[in-house]
């Protein structure tokens, strides 16, 4: 894995996070509103055919990935951290940190480290160049 892919698939994860948080926020919203729904069913008579728990069951499934999820990103930050302090110039760790692990947008990098973002840009070219992506120890 080049190290673009290897930031890159940091990033990612973080934002299948908040996917995956929204979804488990939208069933616990669909679970509430069935809840309002089943009450005047069961009142009128009808049959309680389960909607709401299975809504709940969504949710709490989402929620259980979010944290397993959320287990691998900061192992996955931790071993990245580890590997960016081992770069020999500041500035093109500064650069890798800002985009990858806090999902900074390049004219903020700019703006941050008060460059152009045509030079962070030659900066981050330089810094892929240099990361030494950590290698797993499958001995573990």
């Amino acid at each position: 894995m080049s190290a673009r892919e290897y930031l890159i698939s940091i990033q990612h994860l973080d934002i299948q996070i908040d996917i995956k948080l929204a979804q488990a926020r939208r069933w616990r919203e669909i679970a509430e509103r069935a809840t309002t729904v089943m009450s005047l069913t069961k009142v009128e008579g009808g049959p309680d055919n389960g909607g709401r728990m299975g809504c709940i069951e969504r949710a709490i499934d989402a929620e259980r990935e979010v944290d397993a999820m959320v287990d691998e990103l900061v192992d996955k930050k931790r071993e990245a951290q580890v590997a960016l302090s081992n770069m020999a110039k500041h500035e093109e760790r500064m650069v890798l940190e800002s985009r990858y692990l806090n999902g900074k947008e390049w004219k903020d990098i700019a703006k941050a480290m008060d460059y152009s973002e045509a030079h962070v840009y030659r900066l981050h070219n330089d810094a892929i160049v240099n990361f030494r992506v950590p290698v797993k120890d499958e001995s573990k």
